[in-house]
């Protein structure tokens, strides 16, 4: 099992020495910035410590910038190096993303990252197959990749909270769940 280090002490702190290999580490965060933030970051540390290894990341919404991972390479004389070991790979369907780790092994990835995971698969209308049964298979074929292939999986998932209490002196939200 390898770890790699988030760019964040206090994240690393709390994950043990930072994203291990072998799993699947779910990110939940309601700001997009804040998870594409991490997951830049993320990236750029997998590439810069494991050279003979790829980082693949899965964008499902079209959203990833090649630009802003340059803002998280401290020695600029490593960007070429770096950014040519991070592999976006544009995921348009539900079937795509879910044959995504299949194909990305043979890029011999370190880490793998689908942006925004559940995304695709709440926004198609597939009526053969159940969202959360076709949602638990990708979730088990994942684990099984993470682990026979010793490479991170991070996904990434929205949260959206709701003000509970109109009150401006107390703070409580509640959580809604998207699944």
């Amino acid at each position: 099992m390898r770890i790699i280090t988030t760019g964040s002490s206090s994240i690393d702190e709390l994950l043990g020495g930072g994203i291990r290999t072998g799993l699947i580490t779910n990110i939940l965060s309601d700001s997009r910035e804040a998870r594409s933030s991490f997951c830049y970051s993320l990236c750029v540390n997998a590439a810069r410590h494991y050279k003979d290894s790829s980082v693949i990341f899965g964008d499902t919404q079209g959203l990833f910038r090649p630009e802003k991972i340059f803002s998280y390479i401290k020695d600029k004389q490593d960007s070429d190096s770096i950014l040519l070991r991070i592999r976006r790979l544009r995921i348009l369907s539900t079937n795509v993303q879910m044959v995504l780790v299949n194909y990305a092994v043979h890029l011999h990835p370190i880490l793998v990252i689908i942006d925004n995971f559940s995304y695709l698969f709440l926004n198609e209308n597939k009526k053969s197959i159940s969202i959360q049964i076709r949602l638990r298979k990708h979730l088990h074929d994942l684990a099984l990749s993470a682990i026979d292939n010793d490479m991170a999986i991070v996904i990434t998932s929205s949260t959206s909270l709701k003000r509970e209490n109109k009150d401006p002196e107390t703070n409580v939200f509640e959580k809604n769940s998207s699944i």
